[in-house]
Parts: C-alpha cells; structure tokens; sequence
C-alpha cells in the first residue's frame, strides 16, 4: 500500500524515474492539486525528471499502475482499478467537496424557490393594504 497525499489519493513512485512522488496546490490555479517528482523542476537539466500531473492526469497515472500490479499478481484488472478509485474516494477529502458542492446547489435552488415565494407573499400583502385603503376611502367618502 501506498502512502497518501494530502488529498487522500496514494503516492505511487514516479513512472518516469521511480523516485518519490509530492502533492502540493498551486497559488497560481485557484488551488488546484498537482503532483510532481521530487527531481521535477521547470528548466530540466541534468538528473531531472519531467513528471508533472494536475490531479485527475495523476489519478489516472495511480489507477494504470494499480492495473499494471493487478495484473502482476494474476487478479482481474478492472476489479482492481475500480476498488482503488472507492477506496481513494472513500479516504478523499476532495470527493467530501464535490458532495458538499452538490448539497450546496440542492440548498440554492431551494433557497431560489423560497425567495419566489417571500416575494408572491409580500405582493399579496401589497394588494389587500391598497384594498383595505380604497376600503377606508369608501368609507370616509359616503
């Protein structure tokens, strides 16, 4: 088994060079988690290594080396690739944000309904005052 990121998903060994692989988020993309070899740098050089994935290349990356070593041990792949994605899903803090994200949109077309509704009551409202005030002008008036 392998290590986990911050973000709950496995480090596994660079494919490029099989040194240690870091997750860090970016400052620059509205935080978005990236994953690099710890030989990585932008201008390559000497001893180098040029893996660099934003999260959903490097979950791809984590699920064909869980293929690759399924297949080693003789046991059916795609059992395997699916079982890796629940249980990175399972210790994932950024599937909570996605679920959270789609509770978030279920609470805001109810609040969008409600705010329709707070506005046909104050209208109503509206109506029976000026009925109410022609009423009393009625009145006043016989």
């Amino acid at each position: 088994m392998h290590p986990l990121g911050p973000s709950g998903i496995p480090l596994i060994p660079c494919p490029e060079c099989q040194d240690e692989v870091v997750e860090f988020k970016s400052r620059k993309n509205k935080g978005k988690n990236f994953f690099k070899c710890v030989k990585f740098t932008e201008s390559l050089g000497e001893n180098k290594c040029p893996f660099f994935r934003w999260i959903e290349e490097y979950k791809q990356e984590v699920a064909k080396k869980v293929k690759k070593d399924l297949k080693v041990a003789g046991l059916d792949p795609s059992e395997g690739e699916n079982e890796a994605v629940r249980q990175m899903k399972h210790r994932s803090p950024i599937y909570d944000e996605d679920k959270t994200a789609i509770k978030l949109e279920k609470y805001e077309l109810k609040m969008d309904k409600l705010i329709v509704l707070v506005q046909l009551l104050v209208v109503l409202c509206l109506i029976m005052n000026v009925i109410a005030l022609l009423g009393v002008v009625v009145l006043i008036c016989k």
